[in-house]
């Protein structure tokens, strides 16, 4: 009775070391499926962050979009007097505040509005940044902010070449 026990266990034996276990080919293979999705992760990663980025100026656009509208709306008398007609974004300190016209309260206020435009978009001084609010005829105002943003990975020109940065634009109608 025991070698009856002894040979049957032995069988058991043989036949799970026969079926369990990887070899090193099935390894080789499990790494690399692993390898390529985690560098789909790092890649969708990359492309996420600059999404973000891009997000982030876009909502800052917006914001110093309805700065100058608020201040358009505090100087009812200068929108009224056409001192917000044509707002290049080169307007000079007039140095009058607190005490300025209209006039002058329009040219602070589009100095002061294309200063915190420019930081807030990271121009960094490469006059990568514009803005301008023009008067439409209609007691309407365009504001448009124009930035450079970084480009996507791989992102071409009309001509084919890489792009490091694209201009994007935000637009903005509105009656004070």
């Amino acid at each position: 009775m025991k070698n009856s026990l002894k040979s049957s266990c032995l069988i058991n034996i043989g036949s799970a070391k026969s079926s369990s276990g990887f070899t090193l080919i099935e390894i080789l293979v499990s790494i690399v499926i692993i390898a390529i999705g985690l560098l789909g992760v790092a890649g969708l990663q990359t492309v996420t962050l600059r999404q973000n980025y891009n997000s982030h100026l876009l909502t800052q656009a917006s914001f110093q979009a309805n700065d100058m509208i608020e201040r358009m709306r505090a100087n009812m008398m200068g929108v009224k007097d056409g001192a917000y007609d044509n707002v290049t974004g080169t307007e000079a300190n007039p140095s009058c505040f607190p005490q300025c016209t209209p006039q002058q309260l329009a040219q602070y206020d589009a100095n002061a509005w294309m200063t915190t435009t420019k930081s807030a978009l990271n121009d960094g001084g490469t006059g990568g940044v514009t803005g301008t609010v023009d008067y439409n005829g209609d007691e309407t105002f365009t504001i448009d902010i124009k930035w450079n943003e970084p480009a996507l990975p791989g992102q071409v020109n009309a001509d084919g070449d890489l792009l490091n940065s694209v201009q994007n634009t935000y637009v903005l109608r509105f009656k004070p």
